[in-house]
């Protein structure tokens, strides 16, 4: 990548686009596109990366992507993709990225930084007793869920320019939403 010398970029046909570093050889970010994807490229210095499913041709900006990589104290580890609503998710509309970083700590960041008055948000208190597995959001509940390596889930609510820790479950506290059950 021109802009970014450390990093690479590659589109599969399988419906995903990812960007790799090239000294450490990770994996930082994969953008899934929903549908059956017909064709993909990357091209203008590999910062847009152009799909096309069968009714839909989209246009996806790496660059929204790469500012948390090149704004970060520390190492990044995993970039993951944000999404208000499900009409986003499937228009492809990102809204923000989640990063976990090497030390365990974990941030939020709008892709429109510039329109928003937050743009980057980190969890407090960050749950550093135990490593950090995944970070997802769910936009049901206005929420961001932390998977730690304990199976323990700690649920954050977005104010401002932090997330804060509003409840955490124990494993043995969650349940199977179909059969009401515990795991």
């Amino acid at each position: 990548m021109k802009n970014y010398p450390n990093l690479f970029t590659s589109a599969s046909l399988d419906g995903t686009a990812k960007i790799w570093t090239l000294d450490t050889f990770l994996l930082l970010y994969t953008l899934e596109i929903p549908g059956a994807l017909q064709f993909c490229t990357i091209f203008n210095r590999s910062e847009l990366f152009v799909s096309q499913t069968e009714d839909t041709l989209q246009v996806h900006r790496f660059d929204m992507v790469l500012e948390n990589y090149l704004n970060s104290e520390t190492c990044i580890k995993e970039i993951s993709a944000g999404y208000e609503s499900h009409s986003d998710f499937k228009e492809g509309q990102l809204g923000f990225t989640m990063c976990l970083c090497a030390d365990n700590s974990a941030f939020i960041n709008d892709v429109e930084s510039k329109k928003s008055e937050y743009p980057k948000c980190t969890l407090y208190p960050p749950p550093s007793a135990q490593k950090i597995l995944r970070m997802v959001y769910s936009y049901v509940l206005d929420r961001f869920l932390v998977l730690l390596s304990s199976s323990t889930l700690c649920v954050y609510k977005r104010v401002k320019e932090t997330a804060l820790l509003e409840r955490i479950l124990d494993p043995s506290e969650i349940r199977d939403c179909e059969s009401k059950r515990a795991f």
